[in-house]
């Protein structure tokens, strides 16, 4: 899937002077941020779904809604990233990504949907028009200056589900596209408010009643503990939208993404000392990322044995500085033995048992798991077991 890149990789014949001079300064590999569009691999399925479901429905008139589920890191917002570009390029719909990260009321909302829709600018020209009241100015390379407080004033006149949908209406009118797409990302904050349910309910009848106007693909990104607030709030919610998994990246498309990522650097690879990371990071496209990112920086133009055993070493050190609160790192070598046996009883990243958990974690259970029912835990970053492996290793 992703693009075909020139082999731009040095040969073993050549010096190691030649290949440190070829290497990349900066590093391909992006641990901290969702993945570039055209970097995405191992997502074919997924994206064939929402394409043939979401997309393809929509451009006939009707609507489609998608909850793009799975724990943090595991790659939900690079891949809605990468059907937005898709959604604008092959069917002429207007991409909204709209983040509700610290969403706590319905005006936060619409100062989220406002920022959203302003920064489509960018892309969509024959919208400045529309949107000049909160964009300051459009830079060079369609970076978009946001004028917030002009948001903030009109928060509260947008932020009734019904206005969005007359907003969004607006939207595709203004951009003569065939249709939107609505990107809830960051949902985390806001599904723990009782209300989101019910405003999204409302806002999916709000736009069935003009659906002939309005054809809409609707995608939330969000954890197995946010699909469950959410239904707590309104059981019927869910039926509104197909789910679909994110899950671990299997061994093969992990190996493409880092033999991909050492070759756009000029690295020499051993792929069998490369297999090393992809066992290690469990599939888990974030700790991929961060151990590729690793054996980079410790790298002289070759990845081999020693870089690989480099990176594993400082792995759990990154993943508690960056990605897990740090009191992870006290914990006992017997807690994460007690840890990886209940890991490894079931799927990388689902739920788990919260009388096998609990105990273990003790006080810090609570941030790194959320509740569901029938006394089971969702473990809200699979990061976790990452770092469990590598620091048992």
């Amino acid at each position: 899937m992703a693009v075909e890149f020139q082999d731009f990789r040095p040969r073993e014949a050549y010096s190691t002077a030649w290949r440190c001079a070829a290497v990349r300064s900066t590093s391909p590999f992006y641990p901290e941020q969702a993945l570039p569009e055209e970097l995405l691999y191992g997502r074919e399925a997924e994206i064939d779904l929402l394409e043939n479901r979401g997309m393809r429905t929509a451009s006939e008139g009707r609507q489609a809604a998608f909850f793009l589920r799975g724990g943090r890191g595991l790659g939900k917002s690079s891949l809605v990233r990468y059907v937005e570009r898709m959604a604008a390029a092959r069917y002429n719909f207007v991409p909204v990504h709209v983040s509700l990260s610290g969403v706590r009321t319905e005006t936060d909302i619409g100062a989220a949907v406002l920022e959203g829709i302003s920064r489509t600018v960018g892309t969509w020209h024959d919208l400045f028009a529309m949107l000049s009241r909160y964009v300051r100015r459009v830079g060079l390379f369609g970076v978009v200056e946001i004028d917030f407080e002009a948001v903030r004033q009109d928060a509260p006149v947008v932020a009734r589900p019904e206005r969005v949908a007359a907003l969004l209406e607006r939207l595709r009118e203004e951009a003569r596209a065939a249709g939107v797409l609505l990107a809830l990302d960051e949902i985390e904050d806001a599904s723990r408010e009782p209300w989101l349910a019910g405003y999204l309910k409302t806002l999916w009848e709000s736009d069935a009643t003009v659906v002939r106007r309005l054809p809409l693909v609707l995608c939330l990104c969000g954890t197995l503990a946010d699909h469950e607030f959410l239904r707590r709030g309104h059981p019927s919610v869910p039926r509104m939208w197909s789910v679909v998994e994110v899950g671990p990246l299997a061994p093969s498309d992990g190996l493409r993404v880092l033999e991909d990522g050492f070759a756009r650097a000029g690295i020499v690879v051993d792929r069998d000392e490369l297999s090393r990371l992809v066992s290690a990071s469990l599939g888990h496209p974030a700790a991929l990322q961060m151990l590729g990112n690793l054996a980079f920086w410790r790298s002289r133009g070759a990845v081999g044995e020693r870089e690989v055993s480099q990176a594993l070493l400082g792995a759990p050190a990154e993943i508690t500085l960056k990605f897990l609160p740090g009191e992870v790192g006290s914990l006992p070598e017997d807690a994460l033995r007690a840890l990886a046996r209940v890991f490894a009883s079931r799927a990388f990243a689902s739920p788990v048992a919260a009388d096998a958990v609990e105990p273990v974690l003790g006080e810090l259970a609570p941030l790194l798991t959320a509740p569901l029912p029938a006394g089971r835990l969702a473990v809200v970053d699979p990061m976790l077991e990452v770092y469990t492996a590598l620091r048992l290793e």
